[in-house]
């Protein structure tokens, strides 16, 4: 009987709030506000999170942090043992992350997460890079590659190829990926195959070289990230409607993985006039969001005082 009674008082609550004057029409004109703008990033799935993630550091220098902890054996073992590629992956729980991806399932950037969640585990230090042209990154364009230790050096290794990278007989580190991007790069980067179940690369990932940037996110995003996450509802059916949802929650809290450009490719990527619309309209959509929230509470504690006086 108490608990019938306290749903009808929330509920009764709930009635004057939503019919209640001022609070009515802010709170509907902010969630007509957010359902344009969710309509929006739902046309474009990749632009909400590459958009808001972007932050910038003078150089890449501060992210790189290295050890010597010996998980060589387990990181080529892990690679040479991968099926092929089977499909995406929506979840964002990082156990299921790890069971999907070695089972062959995953795009160029969730292999690389994945693999790095492996490394995490083992208190591996780690970075995914990802390579984005400037004008095709916010439609899911680009690739995404995992930096980590191989004998005490830095080396890359692209999931999806199966494959360490290497140049002029040399592990390839990020400063060769972000000479890629320079015109006067004249040197190609080969493939160690180690696995033939592999995606063709393009060669080796090198779009108009003047159009693109790299991004590094290094493990302690993911650390903060998957700190979070543990905590949320992992559904049974995962999708990218529930992707969208999870990020958009980790966004709110400031939990989603920074992607770290550099100053001088600032101006770069600023070209594409869709990053800063896109951009202002993510920040938009967690600011409106929150506003929400701060609404509803405040006309929860508002009527709950009026009730009682």
């Amino acid at each position: 009987m108490v608990s019938k009674n306290l749903s009808i008082t929330l509920l009764h609550i709930m009635n004057i709030y939503i019919f209640g004057g001022m609070f009515k029409k802010t709170i509907l004109t902010l969630i007509f506000i957010n359902l344009l703008l969710v309509t929006y990033f739902y046309t474009r799935p990749y632009s909400f999170y590459k958009a808001i993630a972007i932050r910038s550091v003078q150089d890449f220098g501060s992210l790189i942090k290295t050890d010597s902890i010996n998980s060589e054996e387990f990181t080529i073992k892990t690679i040479s043992q991968l099926p092929g590629k089977r499909g995406t992956v929506y979840s964002h729980n990082k156990e299921k992350r790890q069971k999907l991806f070695l089972e062959g399932y995953g795009n160029c950037s969730n292999q690389a997460v994945a693999m790095g969640s492996l490394l995490y585990d083992r208190n591996k230090k780690f970075q995914v890079i990802h390579l984005m042209p400037v004008f095709e990154f916010l439609e899911g364009g680009g690739h995404s590659v995992l930096q980590t230790t191989y004998n005490d050096s830095l080396m890359i290794i692209d999931l999806h190829g199966r494959s360490i990278l290497r140049k002029n007989n040399h592990l390839v580190t990020y400063k060769d990926i972000d000479s890629l991007a320079e015109k006067t790069n004249n040197n190609k980067i080969s493939l160690q195959i180690l696995n033939s179940n592999r995606s063709d690369v393009e060669d080796y990932y090198n779009p108009d070289s003047n159009y693109f940037v790299v991004g590094i996110v290094p493990d302690e995003e993911y650390r903060k990230f998957y700190d979070f996450t543990q905590y949320l509802y992992v559904p049974e059916k995962e999708t990218r409607i529930t992707q969208a949802l999870f990020y958009s929650i980790t966004t709110l809290f400031n939990k989603l993985p920074h992607i770290y450009i550099q100053e001088k490719d600032l101006e770069k990527l600023n070209q594409n006039k869709k990053f800063k619309f896109d951009k202002n309209l993510s920040f938009g959509l967690v600011i409106n969001t929150w506003l929400i929230i701060i609404v509803f509470f405040l006309a929860l504690f508002l009527n709950i005082r009026a009730r009682f006086n």
